[in-house]
């Protein structure tokens, strides 16, 4: 009878009690990291430290964040980058430089990826391809100690997702805080092995989810303002899909490179013209690291009448941006054209992308 009573009282309780939470797979935490990724509203801070050799970089960028297509990024470190502003309308992106009262406004609503990617983080840009080229696990809390991690970032409790390559770390590794309630990326570091300190941490020290944000930075009348507008052959910005709808709407082939690193395809790319000056920007990606390669003439006239027009210090700040920027750089004069490789590989592999571009020895200026 005792018995009886034992075990229907045991599964009373198993049928009222609430079943445990069964553990997040690390695909159910990129999907929803996709879905809620640019639909929350919040103010944060968000800061960035970078190693790269025997220098190390810190960087602090106060993010005002509507959704994907409505933010501002206000840098408040580096001194020499103190104030400058990016931000996005209707997926327009605008850049202010307030010490020499310039700004760039585009009338293309093709975003700024790799600027976004970068500050807010991003898991993944083709979940197939980061299928394919990464295995992917989620952190147990009870390891977070022993590995001396933090479960939770500007006071939020985190899922956590390590993604490592699966054919070695010719790319670096990629671990996330992605917050439980929100699914909005807190934390990123990348690294080029196991168990090896990330080169790079970027993270928010506070966060606060707002409604009320000033997503514009008050322009003066006097400022200098260089307009890109579509289809202008003086000052433009347009982004393609792909290399053929490029050439069709450009009248002209375009450079690529032969080589590429492996499990990289296409992303898009973006053609800019700067008083009058064509520049090129193809990107790719493997779903989750990504190579970039930009080649423009040389001289540059863009660079020369900004230099004239809006002081040396100005090109120094284009460079401290680069500098601020998690990647690898490989540069070379090939005829008439100046290239340049960067992004998540090692440098020789971007020697590598550089060489293999061919571009023609007469560039039209």
């Amino acid at each position: 009878m005792a018995r009886t009573l034992f075990k229907t009282a045991a599964l009373w309780l198993a049928l009222t009690l609430p079943l445990p939470a069964l553990a997040i797979t690390p695909y159910e935490l990129v999907s929803k990291v996709q879905e809620n990724q640019g639909k929350v509203s919040f103010q944060g801070l968000r800061i960035q430290k970078l190693v790269r050799q025997s220098e190390s970089y810190h960087a602090a960028m106060r993010v005002h964040h509507k959704d994907s297509s409505n933010l501002r990024v206000v840098i408040e470190d580096p001194g020499k980058l103190t104030n400058v502003n990016m931000w996005l309308k209707e997926n327009r992106a605008s850049v202010f430089f307030p010490d020499e009262n310039l700004l760039f406004r585009n009338d293309n609503p093709s975003g700024a990826s790799e600027v976004t990617a970068t500050i807010l983080g991003q898991i993944a840009t083709d979940t197939d391809l980061l299928y394919k080229n990464y295995n992917l696990s989620i952190v147990d809390p009870d390891k977070l100690a022993l590995q001396a991690l933090p479960g939770a970032i500007a006071g939020r409790e985190c899922h956590i997702v390590d993604i490592t390559p699966k054919d070695g770390f010719y790319v670096p590794g990629h671990r996330y805080w992605v917050a439980r309630d929100n699914f909005q990326i807190m934390r990123e570091d990348r690294t080029w092995g196991i168990g090896i300190e990330p080169y790079f941490k970027s993270y928010y020290e506070d966060f606060a989810p707002t409604g009320t944000l000033q997503l514009e930075q008050r322009i003066p009348r006097d400022t200098n303002s260089v307009e890109l507008k579509t289809g202008s052959k003086e000052n433009a910005f347009v982004f393609y899909k792909t290399v053929a709808e490029a050439e069709k709407a450009l009248g002209s082939k375009l450079a690529t490179p032969t080589v590429l690193p492996q499990g990289f395809k296409l992303a898009g790319v973006e053609v800019s013209i700067f008083y009058g000056t064509r520049m090129v920007l193809v990107s790719y990606t493997d779903g989750l690291n990504w190579l970039y390669v930009r080649y423009r003439p040389a001289p540059n006239m863009w660079v020369t009448l900004l230099a004239g027009a809006y002081a040396t210090k100005l090109v120094d700040k284009f460079m401290e941006l680069a500098i601020q920027s998690p990647y690898n750089y490989h540069g070379a004069e090939k005829g008439d054209f100046i290239v340049f490789s960067y992004g998540d590989l090692y440098p020789e592999q971007l020697k590598k992308v550089t060489e293999s571009i061919q571009l023609q020895t007469t560039a039209s200026r």
